[in-house]
């Protein structure tokens, strides 16, 4: 989820939302605020490493992780698109406009001064994502825990405005990209930038396994269990001039290289930078030129303009794959993950989550959270670079040799076009 004028970051993850926040993109807010499963901490240290589980929220396609902050526990958004930590504090009101009787309720931070604490205002902090939503208030300092990984003095952001994303459902966000993208006033380290020197490794982890038959989906500091990987971790150099863990040099091809079928495309946008984003959401944003090209291959695509791009076609289309050739390696984006909302059951027309936050060229994109449905992921700060790889397939039902295609975290929804996160 990248911010207008910011970023976040992330210890547990939020899976991808319809609509955009900033960088993330929440569209459609749930009819009924979710229900967080299974909070408890896994704390793993099989190398020196630190282990946090990841939950899963269906019904808004995001990832939370508990955070102890002060002693006080958070569900925080896990987000390598933004660079601020912050949670809700006590008495936050929402900006005008809001809609409050949509508001989830949230946890509240209420800073106590004491052996962990600091709690006299230290500075300030005003963010705003890529659609609006945003935060604003204080700055203190506090302990922060993650599943036992624990920074003292971090600074915390607590917000006493917030606006433009009422149901909302986590209580702050932990930004993981780099210190150059965080809004406070001082400016801040994350919380990966403050652990760092004392792990093992400069990096972490990300695994969104989806969680049936006893699986943990988990972020984890300072390890890489190279177990979870099905075969040889791809790389691709980080650019990280301008805050993000962004991809440059990214080529697309049309089709599967297993299948034979490849259609290059060839055009002077050919290459194009995409930012690596747990916080994004279901949307794949790209340059709207490789847009055009995919769906020209796509019989009955309809061009829908906005504030982004989409496109939508007859739910029958037989889509193509899409093939990202990122660094030294490649990851597909089936054709099933690109067929997921039915735009007007009337008319039988339907869209996905390829489409462009923006109708102008040449800017950067998202891989979008497709990308960590099928990848394990690793984030290396200390070179920086990406490696990624399969996800090693997990123990499946009976029939399927002993494993199961990953589910499909886009499950087909009706969802108006008005709401939908490229108008």
């Amino acid at each position: 989820m990248y911010p207008g004028s910011a970023t976040l970051s992330s210890s547990y993850v939020l899976a991808p939302s319809v609509s955009n926040i900033g960088d993330a993109i929440y569209v459609a807010a749930p009819s009924t605020p979710a229900t967080i499963a299974g909070t408890n901490i896994i704390y793993q240290e099989p190398q020196g490493g630190r282990a946090a589980a990841v939950d899963e929220l269906a019904s808004t396609q995001q990832w939370l992780t508990e955070v102890i902050i002060g002693g006080q526990a958070f569900n925080l958004t896990v987000d390598t698109g933004s660079s601020d930590l912050w949670v809700y504090g006590k008495g936050c009101t929402l900006a005008p406009g809001v809609d409050y009787a949509s508001v989830i309720p949230h946890a509240e931070y209420n800073c106590v001064s004491g052996q962990t604490s600091n709690c006299q205002n230290q500075g300030s902090f005003n963010i705003t994502y890529a659609l609006g939503f945003g935060a604003s208030g204080g700055l203190v300092y506090d302990t922060v825990n993650v599943s036992n990984a624990i920074v003292p003095d971090m600074g915390v952001e607590v917000a006493n405005v917030s606006g433009g994303y009422a149901a909302f459902p986590a209580d702050g966000i932990l930004g993981l990209a780099f210190q150059s993208l965080n809004t406070a006033n001082p400016q801040q380290p994350t919380f990966m930038e403050k652990l760092m020197p004392r792990l093992p490794e400069p990096l972490f982890t990300v695994d969104f396994i989806p969680q049936e038959g006893g699986n943990i989906a988990q972020i984890e500091f300072g390890h890489i269990n190279t177990k979870k990987a099905n075969g040889n971790m791809n790389t691709a150099p980080v650019n990280n001039a301008s805050g993000f863990w962004q991809v440059d040099n990214i080529s697309f091809t049309i089709g599967d290289p297993g299948t034979g079928l490849l259609i290059p495309i060839n055009s002077s946008m050919i290459f194009e930078a995409l930012v690596v984003d747990t916080g994004g959401s279901t949307q794949i944003s790209v340059d709207p030129r490789i847009l055009a090209y995919y769906y020209s291959y796509v019989l009955g695509s309809v061009l829908v303009n906005g504030s982004g791009i989409s496109y939508n076609f007859p739910c029958n289309a037989t889509l193509p794959d899409l093939t990202l050739n990122i660094g030294n390696g490649t990851a597909i984006y089936r054709s099933s993950l690109l067929n997921t909302y039915t735009v007007d059951s009337a008319t039988n027309m339907c869209s996905g989550p390829l489409g462009s936050h923006t109708n102008e060229t040449g800017q950067v994109g998202n891989m979008g959270a497709a990308f960590f449905a099928y990848h394990f992921v690793v984030f290396n700060q200390g070179v920086p670079e990406v490696s990624y790889a399969p996800w090693l397939p997990y123990p499946g039902t009976p029939g399927t040799a002993g494993t199961k295609e990953r589910r499909n975290l886009f499950e087909r929804t009706t969802i108006p076009e008005s709401e939908r996160d490229w108008i």
